[in-house]
């Protein structure tokens, strides 16, 4: 059996917490009452705390409003003091600078990779590395990139290269998750300043 939600919340005309039921919303009285089945054999007559549906009092929203307007006061200077430093231009733009570092990564990769004979499936300088799992069953397909075994050299002007790209690569991937990083926080800085208006 499914019971509905008995939820503790707040009253978004006067901030004062409520108690939500049933789609209704109910406040405490400030004293307990003697209630229960007070006739009858199974009597439970005891104080309890009682709740009556809720009604907004002047002074409540009056603090809510006072409230409300420092929040939104607080979250504009708050964005004020921190504007952005990057747009969602410069988000596109670093997108499209990391897209094309690993693209030349995958170029040097490819270019360095096959300066010489590869240990491992044997293809020649010049050739692309075979997927041996595909030759096992004579079929000859090869790999996207040279194998392992096949890279460059320590202290070659091509592992210099490939470091190279390695690093722009990086750079470029660090920046544009520091730039989604910043936007977001922008964004949820702007998120938090619409809701405080609506309220």
């Amino acid at each position: 059996m499914k019971y509905p939600q008995n939820v503790i919340t707040g009253c978004p005309d006067c901030g004062v917490s409520v108690f939500d039921h049933d789609g209704k919303r109910y406040t405490p009285l400030g004293e307990y009452l003697l209630s229960g089945n007070m006739v009858g054999r199974e009597r439970d007559v005891q104080f309890r705390r009682t709740y009556v549906e809720h009604t907004c009092r002047p002074e409540d929203l009056e603090r809510h409003s006072v409230v409300a307007e420092g929040v939104i006061e607080g979250l504009k200077k708050l964005i004020e003091d921190n504007p952005p430093r990057w747009l969602s231009s410069d988000l596109q733009a670093a997108g499209k600078a990391a897209h094309d570092s690993y693209s030349k990564l995958q170029e040097v990769t490819a270019r360095t990779g096959l300066t010489r004979e590869c240990p491992r499936c044997g293809a020649g300088v010049g050739n692309p590395c075979e997927n041996l799992t595909e030759r096992r069953r004579g079929n000859v397909v090869p790999t996207k990139k040279a194998h392992e075994e096949r890279m460059p050299l320590p202290d070659t002007a091509e592992a210099s290269d490939m470091q190279l790209a390695r690093d722009e690569t990086a750079d470029a991937y660090g920046l544009l998750f520091e730039i989604q990083e910043a936007l977001k926080s922008d964004r949820a800085l702007e998120k938090l300043l619409h809701l405080a208006e609506r309220c």
